[in-house]
């Protein structure tokens, strides 16, 4: 079964040098969630390839669980650093998504953004979406035919990705 897990950085911090960011804590547990029920996971971003800076621990500082596991993880670095455009992403393609950031208004103007576009031609489809955005806006459809699974805390992350297992798994 294949997941995508459509990813969207966080915004920039005002200011120069300041930069888009994906917290690499939000992936890496919902990753290993998917990964260890046995689930290809296909990394997305609005443009591909890997257009962020992550943060990363001080120098020396040892990373522990799913983070450390990520950094040990030579396949999926690759694909972190290697996404696919959302305009490669086709939904009959997949089983469900995922998605970190905000996604912007799924169905008024799902035509000004590529996520949401992505979104709501997986909730036309049927297929279950998980968002842990800041925001949503499902108006004015709600959720069509599909399913749409909202965290918005960091704790409710990995609840998301179990939910949406579930919902994939009746």
């Amino acid at each position: 079964m294949r997941i995508l897990m459509i990813l969207i950085p966080d915004e920039a911090p005002a200011g120069p040098g300041h930069e888009t960011v994906l917290r690499l804590e939000r992936l890496a547990g919902p990753y290993y969630v998917f990964r260890d029920r046995g689930m290809e996971v296909v990394l997305a971003s609005p443009e591909g390839g890997s257009p962020w800076i992550r943060p990363s621990p001080s120098e020396g500082e040892p990373l522990s669980g799913v983070l450390g596991r990520f950094r040990a993880d030579r396949p999926a670095r690759d694909a972190l650093n290697d996404t696919l455009s959302l305009d490669q992403i086709a939904p009959e393609d997949f089983a469900g998504a995922f998605c970190i950031g905000a996604p912007g208004a799924i169905w008024r103007d799902a035509h000004a953004n590529r996520a949401a576009e992505v979104i709501a031609a997986f909730l036309t489809a049927g297929r279950p979406v998980a968002a842990v955005p800041a925001g949503i806006d499902l108006a004015p459809m709600g959720s069509d035919e599909g399913l749409v699974i909202i965290a918005d805390s960091d704790g409710a992350v990995l609840k998301a990705a179990h939910a949406l297992l579930a919902a994939l798994d009746p």
